[in-house]
């Protein structure tokens, strides 16, 4: 197997992440409280850029699963271990993003939904950190 689909995978892996923190950013800038329901999120967020948003989370996680296989057929175990983590970066961002939408149908946890989206854009951010330290990894190898 070799390493330049791996390469290529990675480039194409940066373009759904760099929108998905976009997304993420603008979705919460309209974001209005106190809010009555979980679902009003969307109503005052935007309910198709939360939508997208939603949609390419899961793209990202899809995406990130290929990369793991690719990682593991081109036998570089360093490769592999950052791809992993990738993904468990890509998942604590997911889950973080489930609870930062239902800490909001909560009033009194109003403040502690902070929290829970900047542990989800840190963990897009920290994916992006992997992935680049990954090409350099491939790079040299």
């Amino acid at each position: 197997m070799s390493p330049s689909i791996l390469k290529k995978l990675f480039i194409v892996d940066i373009a759904p992440l760099f929108a998905q923190f976009a997304m993420g950013m603008s979705s919460n800038l309209f974001v209005n409280v106190p809010l009555n329901t979980e679902f009003d999120f969307f109503n005052y967020a935007g309910g198709l850029t939360i939508l997208a948003h939603i949609v390419n989370g899961s793209l990202i996680l899809l995406l990130g699963s290929v990369i793991i296989w690719y990682s593991y057929q081109i036998k570089n175990p360093l490769v592999l271990k950052l791809s992993i983590f990738a993904v468990a970066l890509t998942i604590i961002a997911i889950m973080n993003g489930v609870v930062f939408l239902k800490v909001f149908s909560v009033p009194s946890l109003y403040s502690d939904g902070n929290y829970f989206s900047i542990m989800m854009a840190m963990s897009f951010l920290s994916v992006f950190t992997v992935i680049f330290t990954d090409l350099y990894v491939i790079k040299k190898a």
